[in-house]
């Protein structure tokens, strides 16, 4: 049998889950573009106040 990585490591996984913006979710919200104004600002980056 061939060698696979886990399943989990798919980045499609990091969507799963409770819904982005319900508190204590670590989902990965789908975002229209990757840019910093999309979904990036404050609880997303060290530099902006505090990281979830």
């Amino acid at each position: 049998v061939l060698l696979r990585g886990p399943k989990n490591a798919r980045e499609a996984h990091k969507h799963f889950g409770r819904a982005p913006g319900v508190p204590h979710s670590h989902t990965k919200p789908y975002v229209r573009s990757k840019g910093r104004k999309f979904e990036k600002a404050r609880g997303r980056r060290n530099s902006r106040g505090f990281k979830v």
